[in-house]
């Protein structure tokens, strides 16, 4: 068996969550887009605020391709990982906007 092969194997976590990992990038995606496209007027904050929450959306993201990438054995932390940075951003939105984000 190829290492690959072993690696693919111990994926069932990855593949258990595939669907729904992707419809979780989506939504990142279509976050970024917005955040990218707009000026921080437009949505009412200051280009640090602006900037603070782009900062917390990358992270999310990088959070999330670690996530995909983990295997069995690493799942546990990675998923950890996700859940805190998705977390910290959604506290940055509500800080920032004063209402509820996600």
């Amino acid at each position: 068996m190829t290492t690959e092969g072993l690696h693919e194997q111990k994926r069932d976590s990855f593949h258990k969550h595939e669907a729904g990992l992707a419809q979780i990038d989506a939504q990142i995606g279509q976050m970024e887009a917005v955040f990218l496209r707009t000026l921080a007027e437009e949505l009412g904050l200051t280009p640090e605020e602006l900037t603070r929450i782009r900062g917390a959306l990358d992270t999310v993201r990088q959070s999330l391709s670690q996530l995909k990438q983990s295997d069995d054995d690493g799942w546990a932390q990675a998923q950890e990982r996700f859940e805190q940075a998705w977390t910290d951003f959604q506290e940055h939105s509500r800080k920032i906007t004063g209402g509820s984000a996600g």
